[in-house]
């Protein structure tokens, strides 16, 4: 090979070297995904507020943020949720069945993307009911649930759950005051 051709066999290396350099350099600029507090469009790859999921506005330019099954009501007022709770704190003993009843679902039509829920978590184990009230976020679907103020101040537990789509959701059970972990159940939508 000539000087000429080691020449352009160099620039050529040394371009490619400087094109994956810049690559890599654009790729940290760049966030991989959305915040916590953020919906991530799909292929646009575009994030928006969770707030402006489900605002009959599209906020994503191909419009997923307003896409039908996301907006669906997943955790419908009277759907019944169940599961096997495993307890790995908080109390002894083995896994035992868990059940979810949604009492109330209500979407404000101001905020539309954070629906207000009411919920009964029956412990088949201790055979009581523990009354809450929280929120789910339709842009992370991650709904959480906090004990209500009648509730036994040692039994104040909550329900943290990220709903992997319209019948099954994974969920942490834990304990108001400290937040402890209690069990992980995973609970699927039983059919009336």
């Amino acid at each position: 090979v000539n000087s000429a051709g080691r020449i352009n066999q160099a620039a050529e290396t040394d371009l490619i070297t400087r094109s994956k350099d810049l690559e890599t350099r654009i790729a940290h600029l760049e966030p991989e995904m959305c915040s916590k507090d953020e919906f991530h469009c799909g292929e646009e790859n575009q994030c928006v507020s969770n707030l402006q999921v489900c605002d009959l506005i599209n906020d994503c330019e191909n419009g997923a943020d307003e896409a039908a099954a996301l907006c669906a009501p997943i955790a419908a007022s009277g759907s019944t949720w169940a599961g096997t709770a495993s307890w790995e704190a908080c109390r002894t003993g083995s896994d035992t069945p868990f059940k979810v009843i949604i009492t109330k679902f209500k979407q404000y039509t101001y905020f539309p993307g954070e629906v207000y829920l009411e919920a009964t978590l029956h412990d088949h184990k201790e055979h009581v009911d523990y009354h809450t009230s929280g929120y789910l976020v339709l842009g992370s679907r991650n709904a959480v649930l906090l004990p209500s103020d009648d509730e036994r101040l040692e039994d104040r537990l909550g329900l943290s759950c990220h709903f992997n789509d319209a019948n099954t959701a994974d969920c942490v059970i834990l304990t108001e005051s400290s937040l402890t972990e209690c069990a992980h159940v995973t609970i699927t939508r039983q059919q009336c």
